[in-house]
């Protein structure tokens, strides 16, 4: 039985969900901690068997997590962070021109 890396986040609480979401559907897997001397940190893997693969990457979709790490491209929330920001600051630099032109 070889294991395979299905997930990877910093987040040990993001981990731990996933951990039991996979016990409670019966999913054989095993949570790899970081490694604090790597020089390169990888953060929290979660193996399947490779047998279950295709039933852990369900579950991830299906409870939110959507496998931004290792399943899918999705895009991140520090990636959003910065779209919602860009897009606020070009409001407020609008806003300004508009209003700097009405007072003149």
């Amino acid at each position: 039985m070889e294991y395979i890396t299905v997930y990877e986040t910093f987040r040990e609480s993001e981990a731990n969900i996933l951990a039991n979401i996979f016990k409670d559907h019966g999913i054989r897997y095993r949570k790899l901690e970081p490694r604090p001397k790597e020089v390169v940190p990888i953060g929290y893997e979660l193996q399947v068997f490779r047998e279950d693969r295709d039933r852990a990457l369900v579950l991830i979709r299906e409870n939110g997590f959507l496998g931004r790490r290792l399943a899918t491209t999705d895009e991140s929330p520090t990636g959003k962070f910065w779209i919602y920001l860009f897009v606020g600051l070009l409001i407020v630099i609008i806003v300004g021109v508009v209003v700097s032109l009405q007072l003149e």
